[in-house]
């Protein structure tokens, strides 16, 4: 699990989903008190 210290920058990889939707895993949401309607920043590399 994510510490409260350690919200700077984070990268992992997800699944494109319909309608080109993806999901950010729930450890993260949480880490970062994530909320629907949140604004984030994304940065996007196609690993495979």
């Amino acid at each position: 699990m994510l510490t409260n210290n350690r919200k700077t920058e984070i990268t992992f990889a997800v699944y494109m989903r319909q309608e080109g939707r993806i999901t950010v895993p729930k450890e993260l949401r949480d880490a970062y008190d994530l909320r629907e309607g949140d604004l984030v920043e994304c940065s996007i590399k196609k690993i495979k």
